[in-house]
């Protein structure tokens, strides 16, 4: 008999059902300010309150705070800090203390900025430059932190009639002096002095003059300008340029060179209104022209097949001597230069071949006058 009542008693007991939670009376966490901008290293701080469905402040709730991601930190009171440049989201969390799920959030945005502009590395530096010579001069501000910044660089000369710079950093050396030259980002600064010499640069000479290039390899080159009695004038400031080719490749301020694929490129050089000129690799290359310029050429320069040369009012000095397998186009010029023609040279208005004229034959070899 007591059996069956127990097992009576299990067949009708209710399984068990723990109780909800009570709702959270938190409706909503009100953070002010909603969002903000602090600098690296600059503070922010907020405010948050936990409010009811009325839009009365909860007694007994609390405030606990947290920032996702390493942007920047906030502590206990709410007080936000910049740490690295981008964007943090900042939570506030309303609570009441013992009840479960009663939490609710609360977000603001906030952008932290980099620092501002601390110091300015110039990537070069011409000291000594001749006169009628233009050069860019390029720069890189710095935060405090080292961080790179992106602000533009402006620049000014002390003394344009000697040295003139544009705001952007083209350099034009009028005539022999000194002047300085200052650059400026925000609050930053940096100077460069400059010497202009005389202008006496008959020639220039390129070092290596035929090297052997793979892709990825750094050559670096060195110029030498001479005066007409072929003595250096020392340490002058030239411009570089990868002017021609077919594939990719730079060089930079220095005159180290470096190609990433396979191809031909022409390298210039420019100081004054004399240019040097060599060509690297073999194949085709597009047109490299000058107006009004002398070009150097005392290591041996190649002009390759599907290039072309195309000279005004200028002249072709060297004794390196140039391989013509494309298109040497001459008008008002003279040629002082050695010129072995395996391809098309054509010649018009006074032109002057002072040099040797030499055709390699060949089915399409073609050498005029007009």
């Amino acid at each position: 008999m007591i059996v069956h009542a127990l097992l009576s008693f299990v067949a009708v007991q209710e399984p068990f059902v723990p109780a909800s939670p009570p709702p959270s009376p938190i409706a909503r966490v009100e953070i002010q300010p909603g969002g903000g901008e602090v600098q690296i290293g600059g503070t922010l701080k907020f405010t948050a309150r936990a409010l009811d469905p009325a839009g009365q402040v909860v007694p007994r709730a609390e405030i606990a705070w947290f920032v996702g991601g390493d942007i920047g930190n906030v502590d206990s009171t709410g007080v936000f800090t910049g740490g690295y440049q981008g964007y943090a989201r900042v939570t506030a969390v309303g609570f009441i203390r013992g009840q479960q799920g009663s939490q609710v959030f609360g977000e603001a945005l906030v952008h932290v900025l980099p620092e501002p502009p601390a110091s300015i590395a110039l990537d070069n530096r011409p000291a000594r430059v001749v006169a009628g010579s233009r050069l860019t001069i390029t720069a890189t501000p710095f935060s405090r932190h080292g961080d790179r910044r992106s602000d533009p660089v402006t620049f000014t000369s002390s003394n344009p009639r000697v040295a003139a710079v544009s705001a952007d950093g083209r350099l034009r050396a009028v005539a022999a002096g000194r002047a300085t030259v200052t650059a400026k980002a925000g609050p930053a600064t940096e100077t460069l002095v400059v010497q202009v010499l005389p202008n006496t640069v008959a020639r220039l000479t390129v070092e290596p003059a035929a090297p052997a290039v793979r892709t990825g390899d750094v050559v670096q080159f060195a110029a030498t300008a001479r005066n007409a009695a072929g003595r250096s004038l020392g340490a002058v400031a030239v411009e570089w340029a990868v002017v021609a080719g077919a594939g990719l490749a730079q060089i930079d301020p220095a005159g180290a060179f470096v190609a990433e694929l396979p191809g031909t490129y022409t390298v210039t050089l420019d100081v004054n209104d004399t240019v040097a000129f060599l060509t690297l690799g073999g194949g085709g290359s597009p047109t490299l022209a000058g107006s009004s310029r002398t070009f150097g050429v005392d290591s041996l320069a190649t002009i390759g097949v599907g290039a072309e040369l195309s000279l005004t009012n200028s002249a072709l000095n060297g004794a390196g001597g140039v391989t013509n397998q494309g298109t040497l186009r001459l008008q008002n010029t003279t040629v002082n230069a050695g010129v072995q023609n395996a391809g098309l040279v054509i010649a018009r208005s006074s032109t002057a071949f002072n040099g040797a004229l030499s055709t390699v034959p060949s089915p399409e070899a073609l050498a005029t006058r007009v």
